[in-house]
């Protein structure tokens, strides 16, 4: 297994696996799954291609091998100055491993290569077990939160970057 930047040839399997996300834990995405199964495959195609070769939002994969993907953590620029971390999951059997951080480091490496020193991202409020982990990553509250457009009370994290993208020390 291994962390790698989306090809243009995953739009199979990383449809299949959002699909997955998206059945598993429906609360930690902005879309629903009912959404994702009506979008065109044309649509599937363009946001991988898209995730594949752009700066502004660029998608990284856990690759198991033969054509299936475990886990993904997508590097999004919107409103400058900050960027985001978006699109975070990991499949159950592999959390605990390392692997999510590997996702997130990629993330995060992108965007300090792209000059962006902070970052944030949303955590859905009863997410504790995801709120923790980006805390262990050098994500702090900020104190903002909304309810998104689902009913669901997403709290704001953010984290300043290390210019080679390596996590800060202390």
């Amino acid at each position: 297994m291994h962390v790698r930047r989306i090809r243009a040839d995953d739009v199979r399997s990383y449809r299949e696996m959002r699909l997955r996300a998206l059945t598993l834990a429906p609360d930690a995405y902005g879309t629903t799954l009912q959404a994702a199964l009506d979008r065109e495959y044309d649509d599937w195609e363009g946001m991988v291609l898209r995730a594949a070769t752009a700066v502004d939002f660029a998608l990284f994969v856990l690759d198991r091998g033969g054509g299936v993907l475990a886990g993904s953590g997508a590097a999004f620029v919107g409103q400058a100055p900050e960027a985001e971390v978006i699109q975070m999951w990991l499949d159950e059997d592999l959390r605990g491993q390392g692997w999510a951080e590997r996702l997130i480091d990629a993330a995060e490496g992108h965007l300090a290569a792209e000059g962006y020193e902070v970052c944030a991202l949303w955590v859905a409020e009863a997410n504790a077990r995801a709120r923790r982990f980006y805390e262990r990553c050098g994500y702090a509250l900020t104190g903002e939160a909304e309810t998104n457009g689902r009913g669901i009370r997403e709290m704001r994290m953010r984290k300043r970057l290390a210019a080679d993208g390596e996590r800060p020390s202390g």
